[in-house]
């Protein structure tokens, strides 16, 4: 496994690995982004790649007047899930992130994704606290935040 940093002719692969999820009626929404991450200083996007094809990746951002990286979100394939690729992505920001002097990583998540609060919470993450109504959406409106101090 390779984590490296994300090339403009990963968009595509990683398009099909984030659509296949939650937000599949996003997908220029999603490229759009990605296209933006590329040319952005306080982005940092990885991917994962096995076998020559990336498996995963992870965007987040670097928050200057705070001195921490927010992770925006880590997805790895349905195939590839359990060989490591999610933990290694998170190893690597965690590397970058001290590397860069900042003080705190944190992420936001909502409650109702279990398997996403373990691998983090497996990943040295710990709750820091909640948001009732952050996301716009009836089913899942709270979030958990969760951090890890560098």
């Amino acid at each position: 496994m390779k984590i490296r940093k994300f090339k403009k002719q990963d968009i595509d692969r990683c398009l099909d690995i984030e659509c296949s999820e939650e937000r599949s009626d996003n997908r220029e929404i999603v490229k759009s982004n990605f296209l933006r991450e590329l040319n952005d200083d306080r982005s940092l996007v990885l991917v994962a790649e096995i076998n020559n094809e990336v498996a995963g990746f992870i965007d987040g951002r670097i928050d200057a007047w705070n001195n921490s990286f927010y992770i925006e979100q880590l997805f790895i394939d349905r195939g590839q899930r359990g060989k490591g690729c999610g933990s290694k992505l998170i190893s690597e920001v965690i590397k970058t992130a001290k590397k860069l002097k900042l003080r705190i990583i944190f992420v936001d998540l909502p409650p109702q994704n279990k398997n996403a609060m373990r691998f983090y919470l497996k990943n040295g993450f710990q709750k820091a606290g909640k948001i009732n109504e952050l996301y716009n959406n009836p089913k899942r409106p709270n979030s958990v935040i969760l951090s890890q101090k560098l």
